[in-house]
């Protein structure tokens, strides 16, 4: 009896999990994790799929091959999407079944593009001041407090917002300001009237643009290589480095990857997330793996800095030099007070 795949849970999988797709008369077509083109097909009746530029070496059921392009337990997608366990005495089918009848390749003389939807336009706030002017002041002291000079601010578009008190990072791609995030720069904790504790968010993101796009990312323009942080203050002290960009988190999601990988074709990515991040840290690096040969490094702040924001533009610059190359096979250990190594295979501290 054929196997029929819930197209419908399918359908809504591939978009939870930010797998675009396009539509064709028997299947769905995704940009492939392994080779990045778009010919990872998975035919609409069975949900089986294979790369048909891969020839083979990405091909099963949906429940399988979704499950390796996004890091995911198989076990999580085969009750949704089959409704059942798939055993191992019938997991794959055999080749002859799949011959000549999907009529969905097109041979590698087409190479199908996609075009990126962007988050839509935002204006600028009623309230964002040049940091330069009088009531831009205060925003323009608290960043040459955190070593951020005026003229690095004005040539990453910085403003400060008068009326709720934060430092502005635009979020601008292709051109366009998406949205943006605020940076309190005022203590986070305060007491009401009342005499209530109270404690106001350390930052605030502004327009659809969270998970979906980076903080400076037209800074990949043209950059031989991409520097992932968490944060915009750690993008803004990786200038001298070039492609540093801010995801604005730990939780770099497979939308924010394909931007620098697909979108921007690098060959060579640098992670800055911080020291307390190791897990996620390693789940970057095993997306990574999936797309192919790309180099990863792991950028690191210098000694006695708590991030890189922390740091100097100068130490940032050492530090992304001496920045060592790390694979999906390396086991990341940090502790407090202690300092990192890497080394395929092993578990290892080395004490500062």
């Amino acid at each position: 009896m054929a196997r029929q795949v819930r197209a419908a849970a399918l359908v809504e999988l591939l978009k939870t999990e930010g797998l675009s797709f396009s539509d064709s008369k028997r299947s769905w077509l995704l940009d492939c994790p392994k080779c990045g083109k778009h010919k990872w097909a998975i035919l609409k009746t069975s949900g089986y799929s294979k790369c048909y530029h891969c020839q083979g070496d990405f091909e099963g059921w949906a429940d399988r091959t979704i499950a390796l392009a996004v890091g995911r337990p198989r076990s999580e997608y085969t009750q949704l999407l089959y409704g059942t366990v798939v055993t191992t005495a019938a997991v794959e089918p055999s080749e002859d079944r799949f011959v000549d009848h999907w009529g969905e390749s097109e041979g590698d003389s087409v190479e199908i593009v996609t075009t990126n939807v962007w988050p839509p336009e935002v204006l600028p706030g009623l309230d964002h001041r040049d940091l330069d002017s009088e009531l831009g002041a205060p925003g323009l002291k608290y960043l040459e407090g955190r070593g951020v000079s005026l003229g690095l601010a004005q040539e990453y578009g910085l403003k400060y917002d008068s009326a709720s008190q934060r430092v502005i990072f635009p979020i601008v791609v292709e051109g366009v300001l998406r949205g943006w995030q605020g940076r309190l720069i005022k203590p986070t904790r305060y007491t009401d009237k009342k005499g209530r504790e109270r404690e106001l968010p350390k930052a605030l993101t502004e327009g659809e643009v969270g998970g979906k796009v980076l903080v400076f990312q037209d800074r990949l323009k043209g950059a031989p290589h991409g520097i992932i942080t968490e944060g915009p203050f750690d993008a803004l002290k990786c200038h001298l480095c070039g492609g540093n960009t801010a995801t604005m988190g730990k939780s770099v999601t497979s939308e924010q990857l394909d931007i620098y990988v697909r979108h921007f074709r690098l060959k060579k990515l640098y992670i800055g997330l911080d020291d307390d991040a190791a897990e996620d840290v390693m789940r970057i690096t095993r997306e990574l793996a999936w797309y192919g040969d790309i180099e990863i490094y792991r950028l690191q702040a210098a000694p006695g800095r708590d991030d890189l924001g922390d740091g100097t533009l100068e130490e940032n610059l050492e530090q992304f030099r001496s920045a060592p190359r790390i694979s999906s096979g390396i086991v990341i250990s940090f502790q407090k007070d202690h300092k990192i190594l890497y080394e395929t295979g092993k578990h290892i501290t080395q004490f500062v």
